[in-house]
């Protein structure tokens, strides 16, 4: 399916998929492989009950494009904007397996759109990956959601963010019920929180951002993801605990734990943001003093 100088305005899933639902599940042990292309197109206040307020892209054989377009103003109560795939786990963490497929995002902008959570376990922004994505030259500027209100990495997916500005977007501590029992999720990554491999390069920037909990700038878990960026991508004027009530830190950077990854961030690429710039909570470390290729210098790297 190619959409060409379309708009896709005001349509709403009983479901997920606000305005497109992309199917490429599994059937009789193949994987129907989908590809959809969208161009200078409008996608703008969709709204889906569950899952991609504008877009849900499903399982591993998808081939996704977004290419100069505007999605802005959608609603869900996860993935207000796009959602690339799912996560299954049979018996924990070990036994899990990433169902997304690639994802391209083009000269694009995600502005605005609201993840709100009722009834689900976790949620976040505006664009949630779990498969492969690749962003570049595009801007994501004033979405809301739990966890990662601009972008979330998921845990087996990766991400290439290249030449992308991440601004003024916010993660919000949100109430939702499970099971009958009332719950928060945490406002995490007001830009991004990250769970995969993610890779930061070609000037992007994180400015302006904010989370009521940790990471207004990134929130990286240290226990499963990694996060690669040097200092020609600032991270700067980002803000956690936003809500003030001291239940955050990592104005710019948060890394949570360390078991499999570590992020490899030049530290100098943050700076100027509140509380502070870059934690590492108890169980992470720093890696050795490198170089930081921006400005020839060193420094040390979370």
């Amino acid at each position: 399916l190619t959409l060409r100088e379309s708009v896709l305005s005001g349509n709403a899933a009983s479901q997920s998929g606000g305005a497109i639902f992309n199917d490429s599940q599994v059937r009789a042990g193949s994987v129907l492989t989908t590809r959809l292309t969208v161009q200078n197109s409008t996608l703008e206040d969709n709204a889906a009950a569950n899952y991609g307020g504008m877009l849900y892209t499903y399982e591993t054989g998808s081939s996704v494009l977004i290419e100069n377009s505007s999605v802005a103003g959608n609603t869900a109560q996860s993935s207000s904007g796009v959602a690339n795939g799912f996560l299954v786990c049979q018996s924990g963490e070990s036994d899990c397996a990433s169902h997304g497929g690639r994802l391209t995002v083009r000269g694009s902008a995600f502005v605005g759109n609201r993840s709100l959570p009722v009834n689900v376990p976790d949620a976040n922004g505006a664009l949630s990956n779990f498969g492969q994505l690749e962003v570049y030259d595009s801007r994501f500027e004033a979405n809301e959601g739990p966890a990662g209100a601009a972008i979330y990495v998921q845990y087996l997916s990766s991400a290439l963010l290249d030449g992308v500005e991440i601004l003024n977007n916010r993660a919000l501590d949100s109430p939702t019920t499970v099971d009958g029992a009332a719950r928060v999720i945490p406002g995490n990554g007001g830009g991004v929180n990250n769970e995969g491999a993610l890779t930061i390069r070609g000037g992007s920037s994180l400015r302006g951002n904010s989370a009521d909990n940790s990471g207004g700038g990134i929130f990286n878990n240290g226990f499963v993801g990694t996060v690669t960026m040097d200092a020609s991508n600032p991270v700067t004027l980002n803000r956690a605990d936003a809500e003030g009530d001291g239940s955050g830190t990592g104005g710019g950077v948060y890394n949570y734990g360390r078991r499999r990854g570590v992020a490899n961030l030049a530290t100098d690429a943050v700076s100027g943001n509140t509380p502070n710039d870059v934690v590492n909570d108890a169980t992470s470390r720093y890696l050795p003093t490198a170089p930081s290729p921006a400005r020839g210098g060193t420094g040390p790297r979370l």
